[in-house]
């Protein structure tokens, strides 16, 4: 299971791979990345009344301040960056302007998919709780590769789904990123031409292609919004009422009013 240890041992054994590549941009990340957890907490409170008037509570607290009586409403990220810390210690999911996205968007886009007369608990948490990113002003560097080996190698999907559990929400909304690693200089190339999707090519570059789940991608792309989708997926199977909702990461919804929409995966 992932941990502080084993994400800042794998961290620095890929630094070391970097180093041959970039050697003058690894010095910065290697002083500034946190191998420390950000840890999911109670992000708001909301509540339409049947009226259509939508009461809603920013909250940003710990866990331990949800009510218990009330629904659970859980939106995913995919991992913290660099405005979630602060001199390597983890503040909390979606500041900057994630934050001030959902701030600004989210009650109004959210509220279509809430029962009337009903309090909602809104728990924000990323799939994985380490800095993928490193920090790096360019997320397109380092995070799909080292997001894609924690989620497999070091089982972080496996205390995503077991948060889950905890939580037990009845709503989920995915809002992870899709993933680009444009400037990843260990992706392959194909045909003279950097391979830019999450592909089986590039997840043998990540994982190794001797890697036990290497033969589960048959897809020719993946994303890891997907990837996040597929374990929502298995915890639905067990808890039949929940609903799963995705949409775009919050950080375009402020560029780009036709990312700002929320749709239904599946509902019963």
């Amino acid at each position: 299971m992932i941990n502080n240890d084993n994400f800042d041992e794998y961290v620095k054994s890929l630094l070391q791979e970097f180093k041959n590549k970039i050697s003058d941009q690894i010095a910065q990340v290697e002083n500034n990345y946190s191998n420390k957890e950000c840890q999911d907490i109670l992000y708001a409170r909301i509540r339409k009344t049947d009226t259509g008037h939508v009461c809603f509570k920013k909250i940003d607290d710990d866990l331990n301040k949800m009510i218990k009586n009330h629904k659970i409403i859980v939106l995913v990220l995919e991992s913290p960056h660099k405005d979630e810390y602060k001199d390597k210690k983890p503040i909390a999911p979606a500041r900057g302007g994630t934050g001030n996205s959902l701030d600004t968007y989210l009650s109004g886009l959210i509220t279509p998919h809430l029962k009337d007369e009903i309090t909602y608990e809104i728990v924000l948490m990323n799939s994985i709780q380490y800095q993928c990113s490193l920090g790096a002003m360019n997320t397109k560097v380092y995070r799909d590769r080292i997001w894609i080996y924690c989620w497999f190698k070091l089982n972080a999907r496996k205390n995503f789904s077991r948060r889950l559990s905890d939580y037990k929400p009845d709503i989920i909304l995915n809002l992870c990123t899709k993933g680009d690693h444009e400037c990843d200089v260990l992706a392959p190339y194909k045909n003279g031409k950097m391979v830019k999707k999450i592909d089986k090519i590039y997840i043998e570059t990540v994982l190794g292609k001797n890697c036990n789940y290497i033969e589960l991608f048959t897809k020719n792309k993946y994303t890891l919004q997907q990837f996040v989708q597929c374990e929502i997926d298995k915890y639905k199977i067990k808890n039949n009422d929940l609903v799963c909702l995705v949409g775009c990461h919050p950080s375009s919804w402020s560029r780009d009013t036709r990312k700002r929409k929320i749709q239904i995966v599946s509902k019963n």
